[in-house]
């Protein structure tokens, strides 16, 4: 797997996050606060999402080795 770019990170967190807010309603009956905004998260929460999509990417990338 090629090395991606911060745009293309955060293009991704944006994605995994509107995943995110469509389940929530799903499975809570309630809109998320963002409603599937990125942009309102905060820094703290956009870190978390950035940290979960690289841990992602990095355990991809290992499979994909055979590690």
């Amino acid at each position: 797997m090629k090395a991606l770019t911060v745009e293309e990170i955060e293009k991704i967190c944006e994605s995994v996050h509107k995943a995110y807010c469509k389940y929530h309603l799903e499975h809570k009956g309630t809109e998320y606060w963002t409603k599937g905004d990125y942009s309102k998260l905060n820094e703290e929460g956009k870190e978390y999402d950035r940290r979960t999509v690289k841990a992602v990417i990095e355990a991809i990338s290992k499979a994909e080795k055979g590690e």
